[in-house]
């Protein structure tokens, strides 16, 4: 399958992340407020709300294909408290062989699921400079989305999923 790329606009042949630009919070601001109470870069978000302070980074979930040897990636969300915000922030993950893992909130959620409720994640960190890798709960398997993660949707699933370019 071939898609061009909005980072790059080149034409790529493996199957695309789909991945969402803001976390979801973000997105549902004014643009009043997203210039005054938020800060956003390409990997980390904060929102300053007058209760409470949310701390977002951005993370890929991948979901496994039945069919095929590789996995179909989601580029999404998660909120971390204050302490694993701060502590992702200032980690030298160069350094630090260990995986590090964080418990988060997904903040995203694909248009093809409806889960309404709160999916928590292990976000596992790693030093290979890659984005940090979500695994929803096993204990949430209920939800179409998690159980999609662990069992799996077809590649064909998959392709239906990414949009078509206009290019």
């Amino acid at each position: 399958m071939t898609h061009t790329c909005p980072q790059c606009d080149k034409e790529h042949e493996e199957l695309p992340a789909m991945t969402f630009l803001t976390p979801a919070s973000y997105y549902w601001l004014s643009e009043e407020e997203k210039q005054t109470i938020a800060t956003i870069t390409q990997e980390t978000c904060i929102i300053r709300n007058e209760d409470q302070t949310d701390y977002f980074i951005r993370a890929v979930m991948p979901m496994h294909l039945t069919d095929a040897c590789h996995s179909f990636n989601y580029g999404v969300w998660v909120s971390l408290s204050e302490k694993s915000f701060n502590d992702y922030q200032t980690r030298n993950f160069d350094a630090e062989p260990e995986d590090i893992i964080y418990f988060g909130w997904l903040c995203n959620i694909p248009s093809e699921y409806e889960d309404t409720e709160s999916i928590g994640t292990n976000v596992v960190v790693s030093n290979n400079k890659h984005r940090p890798i979500v695994y929803p709960h096993k204990e949430q398997m209920h939800l179409p989305l998690v159980r999609d993660v662990y069992e799996g949707i077809t590649l064909a699933e998959a392709k239906s999923r990414v949009p078509v370019s206009t290019k």
